[in-house]
């Protein structure tokens, strides 16, 4: 939700640069009565981290754009707009904004409940001011870790996948050869976590290694080469904001460092191509890029050629680990890039981790299933003793027992539900109090995404509480069945 700027009187600030941003990022921008706008973002079957975060880039995407419009992130369902201006969560977005509008500084920053903090992973920066929560930036990938009352929280009970992952890493440097391992767990489940804690320790003991990574995102799914093109950007050092003078100057650099003299003009225009900053189609190679921008299927083998000899002489120098977050929400281009690079690449030190949800499979089948040099790691949850240990570690030694078996068990493994579930209880939301509503949120979209007739038995399961029958179910399913409802 955007406020009014003081000197925008009862005007609204949406202009169509405004506009057009909230488009991008799938939003539908609602004018209010007193000249502030709403932008809603729709209910889908994404997680609710998934909306949060979503939320999150449009308001910095906004931050630019707006002025000295004060800025805040409020999350909760309505059934209808008519119901949402006048509902609650209208009614604490601008509560925030009137924190933000009183907070000093010269820039505004954004205003967060409380949902949507907790909603937020380490990816974005969040802060506690006298003001409130207030989201600062998003940071690079896997740059910092998600914090647990103003501390990084342990990475605990994955002590075998990460000594897996890291015993192939290891393979992968001292006998030369490309794998990949895809680690697959639901949302919440802690897959960043453990990327994140793979890395660290993956670099402090491989000075020379070089991290690549792309991160998917839902708004983006599908688009050609978006996340391979992520990946390169960050191993050459392109942000994406400078001129394309300095993308190109940057790509030419570091492939004259790295590529045999022969080969370098083809790699760079055609690597132009691929990380959207495009060569001009004259001088040596400019005929080869002219023809294949009048050929689609042209271009992608000359591209696939390009990142192939790029990758190639890259792990000539050193060993690179590809890092892929999100990968469900990739596109067919990249894994058919990656899943070939893999094939032809089999003597080279690199090591491909991708982290994605169940539903990766039901957008690529078949994902490098004829590789020999593919491994799948199912990530399930957190077991009890791990849980118990993350919840005295975080509250201190003397945290009452009856406490610590209770937070285990109403977390159930997933590492998200069990963060919020002991920020709770330091907020003295303890036993007999309500689930936090970040945990509330999760498993509600989680319900939503299944299908009618499985919703409808766990309705009917609820009503015995946290133990039911199958007898039980099946008479009042019957019941309702034949009263019609």
């Amino acid at each position: 939700m955007l406020g009014r700027a003081a000197e925008d009187g009862d005007r609204a600030p949406a202009d169509p640069a405004l506009q057009q941003a909230i488009g991008l990022h799938g939003g539908r921008l609602e004018p209010l009565d007193d000249g502030s706008i709403l932008v809603v973002f729709g209910a889908d079957r994404h997680a609710a981290t998934d909306h949060a975060s979503r939320a999150a880039r449009c308001a910095l995407a906004l931050r630019g754009r707006a002025g000295t419009c004060p800025i805040a992130i409020a999350m909760g369902q309505v059934e209808s707009i008519r119901a949402l201006s006048g509902g609650d969560v209208v009614g604490r977005a601008r509560r925030l904004l009137a924190q933000v509008a009183s907070a000093p500084g010269s820039t505004m920053p954004i205003a967060l409940d409380e949902l949507s903090a907790g909603l937020l992973d380490a990816r974005f920066e969040v802060v506690e001011r006298d003001a409130g929560l207030m989201l600062r930036g998003e940071r690079p990938l896997l740059q910092g870790a998600r914090t647990l009352l103003g501390r990084p929280t342990p990475c605990v009970g994955r002590d075998w996948e990460i000594d897996a992952l890291t015993r192939i890493l290891d393979e992968c440097i001292d006998e030369p050869q490309a794998r990949a391992v895809m680690v697959i767990g639901v949302a919440g489940i802690g897959k960043s976590r453990l990327g994140a804690e793979f890395v660290r320790r993956a670099q402090d003991h491989h000075g020379e290694l070089a991290l690549w990574g792309g991160r998917g995102d839902s708004l983006r799914a599908g688009s050609t080469l978006d996340l391979l093109a992520q990946a390169l950007r960050g191993a050459i050092g392109i942000r994406g904001s400078e001129p394309l003078a300095d993308r190109q100057d940057r790509i030419r650099t570091r492939v004259a460092e790295r590529v045999p003299a022969a080969d370098q003009e083809r790699v760079i225009r055609f690597l132009g191509e691929l990380l959207g900053a495009p060569f001009p189609a004259q001088g040596d190679g400019g005929a080869a890029l002219a023809a294949a921008r009048q050929d689609a299927q042209l271009m992608s083998e000359q591209m696939y050629r390009a990142w192939l000899d790029f990758l190639r002489a890259e792990t000539a120098a050193h060993p690179v680990l590809i890092l892929l977050e999100d990968l469900h929400w990739s596109d067919f281009g990249t894994v058919r890039f990656v899943g070939a690079a893999l094939r032809d690449l089999r003597d080279r030190s690199c090591l491909v981790l991708a982290l994605g949800r169940p539903e990766l499979y039901d957008v690529f089948p078949r994902l490098w299933a004829e590789r020999q040099n593919v491994q799948e790691i199912r990530l399930k949850g957190l077991g009890r003793r791990a849980s118990e240990r993350l919840v005295r570690q975080v509250l201190g030694a003397g945290v009452a027992a009856a406490t610590v078996e209770e937070l285990a068990h109403q977390a159930d493994g997933n590492a998200l539900y069990l963060e919020e579930l002991i920020r709770a209880a330091v907020e003295g939301k303890g036993q007999g109090a309500p689930l936090p509503q970040t945990v509330l949120a999760m498993v509600e979209t989680r319900l939503a995404g299944l299908p009618r007739d499985a919703r409808r038995v766990l309705r009917v399961a609820s009503v015995f509480g946290e133990v039911c029958w199958d007898g039980a179910v099946i008479a009042l399913l019957e019941g309702a069945m034949g009263a019609g409802v």
